[in-house]
């Protein structure tokens, strides 16, 4: 069963996310190299929703240590998380993936 967590964030300021996104882009695949899907997407100009899927439980218990570091340095910003398993899951094709990860 694969795991998929939510992840909310909202920052104080817009410079605060900007910073926190370019950092993200840089690490993200290092700091979280089990994950099988990682996707931001900006749904206001100073909050994020993070999307994250790993192809197990233990897996994604093993991303937490990461996830709650990275949380822990965040200043004014608030954030919550979920999780559940993904039951639908369709990407056109690469250019779609390229086209996405496109930014700013």
């Amino acid at each position: 069963m694969n795991v998929t967590r939510i992840h909310s964030m909202e920052f104080d300021t817009k410079k605060a996310l900007k910073k926190r996104m370019k950092d993200y882009r840089e690490k993200a695949r290092e700091q979280f190299p089990e994950a099988e899907l990682l996707m931001t997407i900006r749904t206001s100009p100073r909050s994020i929703l993070a999307i994250s899927s790993y192809p197990d439980q233990e897996a994604a218990d093993r991303a937490d240590a990461m996830r709650a570091k990275r949380v822990s340095t965040l200043r004014k910003a608030t954030s919550w998380h979920m999780e559940g398993e993904v039951e639908f899951f369709d990407l056109k094709d690469e250019t779609s993936a390229e086209k996405l990860n496109s930014s700013d």
